[in-house]
C-alpha cells in the first residue's frame, strides 16, 4: 500500500462534547416496510479511531441500519447522533462515507474522474475541501491507476477505488459493507491493511460474513438478528460470554440431515455445524446456554441440566450410530457467539 498517508485536513470545529462522544450513536432506531418492522429499537455506539464489527444473518437489518446512519433512509423512530450531535438525515452524508456491498462504479470513467464525480455529489450540500480527495487517493494507494478506466481494473483495485470514493468528501465515519467480498487472497490482504489504516484517524463500521476477519480486525462487535441487537460488546468480552456456552468437536464416519435434526432437538445442544471431509464428517457443537458455564463438575448421568454437558453431548452423538471416533472440547470465539446469538444454527 506504500508509505503511510499524510494526515487528512482537519474537519470543521467540533464541540467539547463531540470530542468525548462516540463517533456514531444509534438510539432506539426503528424502521418499517409495508407495515413490517425491519429495525426494532436498534441501539449501538461506534467509537472513533476503531473498527467496529457489525454482524447478522441475511435480512437481519444490517444494510438498513447503515443506510439510516448514512442518511439514505429516514428512520421511523429513534435518533442518530454523529459525534454527539443529532443530525438530520439529509446532512448525515456529509459526516459519513458508505461503501455499499455492490458499490456504484462507472466503468467508462477514469479512476480520477470517478473520484471527482463522487466528491462533486456532496457539493449540493457543502463544498468539500479538495484536499480530502488527494488524501483518499494517497490513503488507498491509487496513484498508479488514476488514469485507467475503472472497467479495466482488477477486483482489488476496483475495491480500493470504491473505498476512496467513500472518503473523497472527508467523512470522519466510514461504513464498509462486505468490503472483502469477491476478492482474491492478495487483494484481501491489501484491503484488510487499508481498513486498519482507516481506523487510525476515523471510525470504521465493518459489516462482513467473514467472522475470522472481523475477529482479527475489530475492537468491538454488534450482532443483529430480526431487526434487533442480540449481542454487543468488545470482541474479547463477546468471546468470553460465548465460552460460557462450551464448544465441542466430534468426528464421525457418516452423517446426514436426519441426524442433525435429531441432535439439535436435544436440550443440551444449542448449535451445530456439520462439515464433510474426506471419508468423514466434522461436527462443531455448541452447548445450550446455561449448560456447563462453570463446568467444574463431572459429566454425571449426562442428562439435561448437568453441570458439565460434555458427557451428555458425547452420549447423544455416540448413540446415533455415526461411527464416532473423536470427541474433544474446543475454545469458543466469535463464531460461537454469532451462532448462539442468532439462534444457534437451528432451523
Amino acid at each position: 500500500m506504500g508509505p503511510p498517508a499524510a494526515a487528512e485536513p482537519a474537519a470543521a470545529e467540533t464541540t467539547a462534547a463531540a470530542k468525548t462522544a462516540p463517533a456514531v450513536a444509534v438510539v432506539g432506531v426503528g424502521k418499517d416496510y409495508g407495515g413490517r418492522p425491519v429495525l426494532d429499537g436498534v441501539s449501538m455506539e461506534v467509537a472513533g479511531n476503531a473498527v467496529h464489527g457489525f454482524l447478522g444473518p441475511n435480512g437481519a437489518g444490517k444494510s438498513t441500519t447503515m443506510a439510516v446512519v448514512a442518511g439514505l433512509v429516514r428512520e421511523a423512530r429513534g435518533r442518530v447522533l454523529i459525534h454527539g450531535e443529532e443530525t438530520p438525515p439529509a446532512r448525515r452524508c456529509l459526516h459519513v462515507g458508505l461503501l455499499p456491498e455492490s458499490p456504484p462504479l462507472y466503468p467508462h470513467l477514469r479512476v480520477l474522474e470517478h473520484l471527482r464525480f463522487a466528491r462533486a455529489l456532496f457539493s449540493v450540500l457543502a463544498r468539500p475541501d479538495p484536499r480530502h480527495l488527494d488524501h483518499a487517493v494517497e490513503r488507498c494507494g491509487l496513484a498508479p491507476v488514476l488514469g485507467r478506466f475503472v472497467g479495466t481494473l482488477s477486483g482489488g483495485w476496483r475495491q480500493r477505488t470504491a473505498i476512496a470514493a467513500a472518503l473523497a468528501h472527508g467523512p470522519r465515519v466510514v461504513m464498509l459493507d462486505e468490503p472483502l467480498s469477491g476478492l482474491d487472497p492478495a487483494a484481501v490482504v491489501d484491503v484488510r491493511r487499508l481498513v486498519r489504516e482507516l481506523a487510525e484517524d476515523r471510525a470504521v463500521l465493518l459489516s462482513s460474513h467473514r467472522l475470522a476477519e472481523v475477529e482479527e480486525l475489530c475492537d468491538r462487535v454488534t450482532i443483529i438478528d430480526g431487526g434487533r441487537v442480540v449481542e454487543d460488546g468488545p470482541i474479547a468480552e463477546v468471546g468470553a460470554r460465548a465460552r460460557g456456552r462450551r464448544g465441542f468437536v466430534a468426528r464421525v464416519r457418516r452423517w446426514d440431515g436426519a441426524r442433525s435434526r435429531a441432535l439439535l432437538a436435544s436440550p443440551l445442544v444449542g448449535g451445530l455445524k456439520a462439515r464433510e471431509g474426506r471419508g468423514d464428517w466434522s461436527l462443531e457443537l455448541l452447548a445450550e446456554a446455561g449448560d456447563g458455564g462453570a463446568g467444574d463438575g463431572g459429566a454425571g448421568d449426562g442428562g439435561a441440566g448437568a453441570a458439565d454437558p460434555a458427557g451428555g453431548i458425547l452420549a447423544e452423538v455416540a448413540g446415533m450410530d455415526a461411527g464416532l471416533f473423536e470427541f474433544r472440547e474446543r475454545r469458543a470465539g466469535l463464531e460461537e457467539a454469532f451462532r448462539g446469538a442468532v439462534g444457534g444454527g437451528r432451523g
